[in-house]
């Protein structure tokens, strides 16, 4: 097919032509599908990325090239007709992600991101397993704040941990995800959102071990661009309502719930209910609060699964807006259609921020060495070093073997030592000696002629 009769939307003969689509499709390519990848957890991050996206109604990119399917989607896949189409879905988040990262660069941004927009362009896609084309190395650019893929990779991490540690047993208790949202605008102070996230992180501490008895939990943090729907998009971005662009804080923390804090035979609990108790709306009045109730494993009717209150729930319809769509602890939240003055507030706001950490129990989960601390003996050694002290000893050992051989050779070779002296004036050198020695053909092993004349040495002195 030849792709000079789309445009950049897949339209045939079509007018969408952006300044970087050329680019973009170059980067999409360059990475070639090996493999869609089938388990859970591969599933569970396209939906984290790709249902996201689908169900962003201001993301009309997107629909465009998914009704469309241009050519360069399906270029270098090799794989039956169902899996060509999962990738060919997925690659349009590429795309459109390319499309904003290559416009950055020509953007009057700092030179810090422009450094971690390249990084962006070089970081393998997690929707699907892959190679790179050029045969160069793959390296995570580890920027999960500001790109999709490390973050559907952390989230991942964050399962697995959570699936071997903490939930590795049937659950005794449901669990509880609390989704804390607020507005912000551009040039807010970093100091803010560092004690914002304080403030959130000890009351997120104190409401795992009063409130529901846990004691442990998940807490992650996030900054998205506010962005409403507008008719008409220009270049691809969305601005916020009243042509004002502003940023919005997410934070999330996943937590057990005690059942004392229910009835037993309590499966569903009112989201008021669990609000008024926490006296939420006193502590974080300037903030929106969610929350998302999960029953014990197995999940119970209604109730979603350990696996979605992490990645979300992916429910493809479109709506206005997409904070109005499912979401779990983690959300992709469309930077391809934020401007650069957000892009550029976005990584200077969560520099050196981590994504998400454990606390309480949850991050030394039962069982642990750290979470159950033991005395040990302090005489005890490493593997390492008894293999250290096992060398010393032998060298030791293979020191006093030749100091006996050494002895026992000194009445052959004391009277050589004892001519070159008179003769020379002083004490023989070793090359002296030596030579003197093989003179006299007494064939010794040079190690052991330098300990025999050290040993006459010190015997002289004395």
């Amino acid at each position: 097919m030849d792709e000079d009769k789309y445009d950049d939307l897949g339209v045939r003969n079509g007018n969408q032509f952006d300044d970087y689509g050329g680019h973009a499709r170059q980067a999409v390519k360059l990475w070639v599908p090996t493999a869609v990848g089938q388990r859970p957890i591969d599933w569970a991050k396209r939906d984290l990325v790709y249902g996201r996206s689908r169900n962003d109604g201001r993301n009309w990119q997107q629909r465009s090239l998914l009704k469309n399917k241009p050519p360069f989607l399906f270029a270098g896949v090799q794989h039956n007709t169902r899996d060509r189409d999962v990738i060919a879905n997925l690659r349009t988040i590429q795309y459109l992600l390319y499309l904003k990262l290559y416009r950055l660069i020509d953007e009057q941004v700092h030179f810090s991101l422009k450094e971690k927009v390249n990084r962006m362009l070089s970081c393998p896609p997690s929707l699907f397993q892959t190679r790179n084309s050029n045969s160069l190395p793959m390296r995570n650019c580890d920027l999960a704040h500001l790109c999709p893929f490390c973050m559907s990779r952390s989230a991942a991490n964050v399962f697995e941990h959570l699936d071997k540690t903490v939930f590795e047993t049937e659950r005794p208790s449901p669990l509880i995800l609390l989704k804390l949202t607020r507005d912000i605008p551009l040039g807010s102070r970093r100091e803010l959102i560092k004690q914002e996230k304080t403030k959130v992180s000890t009351w997120a501490r104190l409401i795992a071990k009063e409130s529901f008895g846990g004691g442990g939990g998940l807490l992650t943090f996030q900054v998205a661009p506010t962005a409403e729907r507008k008719a008409k998009c220009e270049r691809g971005e969305v601005v916020g309502s009243g042509n004002q662009e502003g940023l919005r804080l997410h934070f999330s923390v996943l937590t057990d719930m005690s059942r004392g804090f229910i009835s037993d035979n309590q499966r569903q609990i009112e989201e008021l209910t669990i609000l008024d108790s926490l006296d939420i709306a006193e502590r974080f009045d300037e903030y929106q609060v969610r929350c998302v109730l999960s029953a014990a494993s197995p999940p119970g009717s209604g109730a979603c699964g350990i696996r979605q209150l992490v990645f979300g729930r992916p429910e493809y319809q479109f709506s206005q807006s997409a904070e109005q769509s499912t979401s779990g602890a983690f959300s992709n939240h469309q930077l391809h259609l934020a401007s650069a003055n957000q892009w550029g507030e976005i990584d200077s706001l969560t520099r050196n921020m981590k994504l998400y950490n454990y606390f309480g129990s949850w991050k030394y989960p039962k069982g642990s060495s750290r979470a159950q601390p033991k005395f040990v003996n302090a005489n005890a050694k490493t593997g390492k070093e008894k293999q250290v002290q096992a060398l010393a000893r032998e060298n030791i050992k293979r020191s006093q073997d030749a100091r006996v051989l050494a002895h026992q050779n000194i009445a052959l070779v004391r009277p050589i030592f004892e001519s070159l002296a008179q003769e020379l004036g002083r004490q023989p050198g070793r090359k002296p000696f030596i030579d003197a020695c093989g003179n006299a053909g007494i064939k010794l092993p040079k190690r052991r002629l330098y300990r025999c004349l050290k040993i006459l040495k010190e015997s002289s002195n004395a």
